[in-house]
């Protein structure tokens, strides 16, 4: 009976074969945007409010009705930091209100306040956006910490607090809207070609058009790019030598600390994702506190590639709290997945402190830049952490400021797409989106055709069982 059904079925014109239908991404989109307020709502998380629009107002006027007990004051500093997002009524996706090019204080917020908001749509609002305060310190003069500027080029001396992305949360207080303002012209949209952490400090090239960016890009992957950084790190002794490891993307659910391998582990049995990194230490120099400071060649760019492989070996870098944990600990497969867990939960930011890495030497093409004034983990007055270097006990019963981070917040249910893609401007973001979605489209492709296939050959092996 069974062979009658499959010798039936073959037998079947392929006109009447049925074929699973998959629906286009906007209709996707469109069917889950009708259930997925309800869904936000239900799991949003704390400092994250979802509201639908129930009439089509200025945002200023949504937003006091749904924060009645705020002041108008509080909602415009929502409004300014880009702490507020809108999806239209037939829109897929949320938008943040106002360009993220322009900083807090600019004249643009005005127009913000006055944007119309569709009945039907919906707001996400952060209410308590991550703060960087560095960004508005007073007696930091921009226009003094821009050290090279040509008409494709702007490299500045940033300082360690000012993040080289917009946060999901304050999308004004960052580097590219502060180094416009500093330039002449003003209100330039300036291209983030590289980026340091939040705690480091040192040399940051931004393009003044996308083809100097994507040049810049191509110079970069032929090698054509030279990065030296100086790092003080907690060790007596070190050498110069080349560092050469695996190291990992992100991993247990947190963006960093990243995990350090050596050459032979199996990283192929792994479930995380690995990448090359090569660090080459030039020199040794002994600090009157014992430490040391070093001063390195960048081979590969990995995140974190530096602060990863020095804690690792032994030297963690100077304040680094994130991978002071991660002294002296190298993966070496996967039974070593629950130390590493263990490790990585219990990591804290860094992003509050100067730590001791300077980005120092930037050389590309003709153009060679050098940082000569000492870092801020060098000089207490500038050193706003310096209470908390490495090693440094808290207070009994004190309490670090909460750290309202993107990534912290675990229930959000498309926090990694916004934070990897979405909010960053970078050339390498969207590179790596596009990639994504290209690899994505070929696994599909590759499934829908291993799918017929397979039916084509069983249906032909069936065709001749019954022939014989």
């Amino acid at each position: 009976m069974v062979l009658f059904s499959r010798t039936a079925l073959c037998l079947l014109p392929m006109s009447l074969v049925v074929v699973a239908y998959r629906p286009p991404p906007r209709l996707r989109a469109k069917k889950s945007r009708a259930k997925g307020l309800s869904q936000r709502q239900r799991l949003q998380s704390p400092g994250v409010i979802y509201a639908a629009v129930n009439q089509t107002a200025s945002i200023s006027s949504s937003l006091r009705g749904l924060l009645p007990a705020w002041s108008g004051e509080s909602l415009a500093e929502l409004l300014a930091l880009g702490a507020v997002y809108y999806m239209p009524p037939e829109g897929n996706r949320f938008e943040r209100m106002g360009s993220t090019l322009h900083p807090v204080h600019s004249d643009q917020r005005h127009l913000v306040q006055e944007t119309l908001v569709e009945r039907g749509g919906e707001l996400r609002v952060h209410t308590e956006p991550k703060r960087y305060h560095r960004c508005s310190a007073e007696g930091l003069d921009w226009a003094d910490r821009l050290l090279y500027v040509s008409q494709e080029y702007v490299v500045v001396d940033k300082p360690a607090g000012v993040p080289c992305a917009p946060h999901v949360s304050n999308g004004r207080e960052w580097l590219v809207p502060l180094v416009a303002a500093a330039l002449s012209s003003g209100g330039e949209e300036l291209v983030a070609c590289q980026r340091l952490d939040v705690a480091t400090s040192g040399l940051t090239l931004l393009a003044r058009s996308r083809e100097a960016a994507e040049r810049f890009r191509k110079l970069l992957c032929e090698g054509e790019v030279t990065k030296r950084y100086r790092a003080k790190v907690v060790v007596q002794e070190a050498k110069a030598a080349l560092l050469e490891h695996w190291l990992s993307d992100a991993v247990f659910g947190r963006p960093a600390p990243r995990l350090v391998a050596p050459l032979s582990a199996p990283v192929q049995d792994s479930r995380h994702k690995w990448r090359n990194a090569r660090t080459t230490i030039l020199s040794t120099t002994s600090v009157e506190d014992g430490s040391q400071e070093m001063l390195l060649d960048l081979d590969t760019g990995r995140t974190h590639q530096i602060r990863a492989q020095l804690a690792s070996m032994g030297a963690p870098v100077v304040n680094d709290g994130l991978y002071s944990h991660m002294t002296n600990f190298l993966w070496h497969g996967p039974w070593d997945d629950e130390v590493a867990e263990s490790l990585v939960k219990s990591a804290t930011s860094s992003e509050d402190v100067d730590i001791g890495l300077q980005c120092a030497q930037l050389n590309f093409e003709d153009v060679l830049v050098r940082v000569e004034a000492a870092p801020g983990y060098l000089d207490d007055d500038l050193d706003q952490g310096a209470a908390e270097r490495h090693g440094a006990e808290r207070k009994e019963g004190e309490r670090s400021a909460p750290q309202w981070t993107f990534f912290a917040q675990q229930t959000w249910l498309d926090q990694r797409r916004l934070q990897e893609y979405d909010d960053d401007p970078s050339i390498s973001a969207r590179l790596a989106k596009k990639k994504e979605q290209q690899r994505q489209k070929r696994e599909e492709e590759k499934s829908r055709i291993g799918r017929f296939a397979s039916w084509l050959g069983w249906k032909k092996e069936l065709i001749e069982e019954v022939k014989a």
